[in-house]
């Protein structure tokens, strides 16, 4: 239900900044978010230079067998303005990616991967939410996505992670996940059985949302 703007997605010549292994990881997360934005409003163009980017930095992490027939980008031109088409591409390029790192050993990095789709994704809500202060809904799944966070912090702490600099992206993560837990509307949703719907007060929404554009930055600046 979020609105298309084309300023909200993440810039794909910043991809030229993402040199080591971690932003680049963290990046094929955002990007991959910024595509399933693109496709999900029709905007396929777009799309398909967020498809061009993840392909190039596949290559980069190492994971450049997803796309190594080039069969994706020739299902996505030939089907560029087929929206259910695309988006059956986009479930692909997911099963492929997750099937190379259970096939690699990887799966302890798939929580990276994760966390940049997350940041993005929950930036876009965040995004659509203070430009359509008025629009119905959109909040209150922003808090549905909370849930998630929970299990991406268990996955960045993966032991086999530890040679990884990403205790920073841990802190900022758990910030955000017991900043939310604490919010007063929160305790009173989950302490009330009959609560049918959890909204956030307008000063819980912008201090949720000033911590997930921070994120946000960070990651995408490398």
């Amino acid at each position: 239900g979020l609105d298309y703007n084309s300023d909200a997605t993440s810039k794909t010549d910043l991809v030229e900044n993402y040199t080591e292994e971690l932003t680049q990881m963290l990046n094929f997360g955002v990007y991959s978010a910024d595509m399933a934005y693109c496709v999900l409003n029709e905007q396929s163009n777009e799309g398909r230079k967020y498809l061009q980017v993840i392909t190039d930095l596949t290559e980069r992490i190492g994971m450049e067998a997803v796309f190594e027939n080039k069969d994706l980008m020739d299902r996505f031109d030939k089907n560029i303005e087929d929206k259910d088409s695309i988006e059956i591409l986009m479930i692909d390029i997911h099963e492929r990616t997750e099937m190379y790192m259970d096939e690699n050993d990887m799966q302890h990095q798939q929580a990276i991967h994760f966390a940049g789709a997350w940041t993005e994704g929950m930036y876009l809500g965040v995004y659509d939410f203070e430009n359509n202060p008025e629009k119905e809904g959109v909040g209150t799944q922003i808090t549905e996505q909370m849930s998630i966070l929970g299990n991406i912090i268990k996955g960045l702490k993966d032991p086999k992670n530890d040679g990884m600099d990403i205790e920073w992206l841990i802190s900022n993560m758990e910030n955000i996940q017991n900043t939310f837990d604490e919010f007063e509307s929160v305790n009173a949703y989950y302490e009330d059985p009959d609560a049918e719907e959890l909204v956030l007060t307008i000063t819980e929404n912008s201090e949720l949302s000033e911590l997930i554009k921070s994120l946000r930055t960070k990651i995408i600046n490398g």
